[in-house]
């Protein structure tokens, strides 16, 4: 059995369940969003505050759970001349032991380490784009199939109520 799009309202995403998957798309999008902003300015408020130094990978930790392992990227720095270690929550094949990378401290307590640069921003760039993404295709595609439509429909039934030149 073949049903013409037109003829099977589920499948029309301007039927009501279409304009819902829109609605989430762009909802998604704006938490994530929201949560890519929050990480940026916490990240940013702990680097005016945190003493900056650099660290040595000295090894990596991996923790092997039932699908899936995660890894972390162990580093020694110095605090007032003293050796430190501690794990950051970023990892890349790229890195190897004895590679330098620069790192914020907290003075109070030395062991809260973020990295500066590229890989101290990563989680709210990825954050940022995906929420980014999401809420263009939500927003896209709700003006599309939603908005659009209706402010044309609006547009025809103003012109058609409006009387011609010559009837006025």
């Amino acid at each position: 059995m073949q049903t013409s799009y037109g003829s099977n309202k589920s499948m029309d995403p301007r039927g009501t369940g279409g304009k819902w998957i829109f609605l989430v798309f762009l909802a998604a999008g704006l938490i994530l969003l929201a949560i890519a902003g929050f990480l940026a300015v916490r990240h940013a408020h702990k680097l005016e505050s945190y003493v900056r130094t650099d660290a040595v990978i000295v090894g990596f930790d991996v923790e092997h759970h039932d699908d899936s392992d995660t890894h972390r990227t162990v580093v020694e720095y110095l605090v007032e001349g003293s050796p430190r270690q501690t794990t950051v929550g970023v990892y890349s094949a790229t890195f190897s032991v004895g590679d330098e990378l620069r790192v914020a401290y907290d003075p109070e307590n030395p062991e809260d380490v973020i990295l500066i640069g590229f890989w101290g921003w990563l989680g709210s760039l990825i954050c940022g784009f995906i929420g980014l993404v999401f809420t263009l295709i939500g927003g896209i595609t709700l003006y599309l199939f939603r908005l659009r439509p209706r402010m044309q429909e609006r547009k025809a039934a103003a012109q058609q109520d409006k009387p011609a030149p010559w009837e006025q």
